[in-house]
């Protein structure tokens, strides 16, 4: 998410922060001179599967005055899962064959969140 200054004079900016777990940001605060722009990376780590939605306020005040206001909410919304493989199709029918040949049948194998994974497979003759 990125934030600008738009205005001649510096501001101050700060987002309340409490009630927004499984969502962390980079930078809760700061101060914008005129016509700067700031970058906030909002992470998102959830331990259990489902939808999380929450709200961020963000206020903002002027450098030289004692004014400070709600500028704006905006919603963050995820949803987590439990990493999973899915195919392609829900099984896989070997063409018929003559005794003594081999059928053979291809198929895809999509990753479903993990990181990193190799696959190990047997077929059973």
């Amino acid at each position: 998410m990125e934030i600008y200054n738009p205005q001649n004079e510096p501001i101050n900016w700060w987002i309340e922060d409490s009630g927004i777990a499984p969502f962390k940001l980079d930078k809760k605060s700061g101060r914008l001179e005129s016509f700067e722009k700031c970058q906030i990376k909002i992470y998102f780590s959830a331990e259990f599967p489902g939808e999380y939605d929450r709200e961020l306020k963000f206020f903002i005040d002027q450098v030289d005055t004692d004014i400070s206001q709600c500028y704006m909410r905006v919603g963050i919304k995820a949803e987590a899962c439990y990493p999973t493989l899915f195919f392609d199709r829900p099984y896989v029918i070997l063409p018929t064959v003559r005794c003594g040949d081999v059928s053979t049948a291809v198929l895809e194998i999509y990753n479903g969140g993990y990181e990193n994974i190799n696959l190990k497979h047997a077929i059973s003759q």
